[in-house]
């Protein structure tokens, strides 16, 4: 017969197999995974991050390709170096230059020609013979964009060499040549100016393609 002092013991042990049951019953059940909010935001501000540099990016190059810088010398009221659009016509850059002065040479000037990046735009004055520079012709020879070694070293350029600056005939290069042999190389191009027959105006079309290197 079942003792009633017995019934708490019972009661005891069905409570503990059931709490066993019930915690062996949640470590086989897996967890649900729910999205990490945090990681993900952090991932989406990267991705942002990234998209924004790559958009910097481009507006500067962008920019970049929108400039050329020019450098201009000869009959201009204010001769220097001018930052351009990169679609700009010479006459853009001659009008920044404060416009031709009264001696320029508007017959050797095409002012529709284009302007490219690092090109020196020579304005001739009235009477001058602008020599050609990298297959140049005709009224583009105004603009001369020469690489380095497309220049003349007048250290070490010979008679026929020298006539090929502009300005520069058989007189004027046989002083460079007696000059160079009496006071020795020269150390910049401005020293042409010692040169008898060289002044400044000359110096002004001859720099662009003379070298001392």
């Amino acid at each position: 017969m079942f003792r009633k002092d017995k019934i708490p013991y019972v009661a005891a042990a069905v409570l503990l197999v059931i709490l066993v049951y019930v915690s062996f019953f949640k470590s086989k059940t897996p967890e649900p995974v729910l999205p990490n909010k945090e990681k993900n935001e952090v991932f989406v501000q990267k991705d942002n991050k990234i998209e924004a540099g790559d958009h910097l990016k481009k507006d500067e190059n962008k920019a970049e390709q929108r400039e050329v810088v020019v450098d201009v010398k000869g009959a201009v009221k204010k001769p220097g170096v001018y930052h351009m659009e990169n679609d700009a016509r010479i006459m853009e850059v001659i009008s920044k230059a404060g416009g031709l002065n009264s001696d320029a040479d508007q017959k050797q000037i095409n002012m529709a020609q284009k302007l490219t990046d690092e090109m020196v735009v020579y304005i001739p004055h009235k009477g001058e013979n602008i020599e050609q520079a990298n297959g140049a012709a005709g009224s583009q020879g105004l603009s001369v964009n020469s690489s380095k070694d497309d220049k003349v070293n007048i250290n070490t350029a010979t008679d026929e060499e020298l006539q090929k600056l502009p300005g520069i005939g058989p007189a004027k290069s046989a002083a460079i040549m007696t000059y160079r042999e009496k006071s020795g190389p020269f150390k910049t191009v401005d020293d042409l100016t010692n040169v008898p027959g060289i002044g400044e105006k000359s110096l002004e079309q001859i720099k662009p393609q003379a070298t001392v290197d």
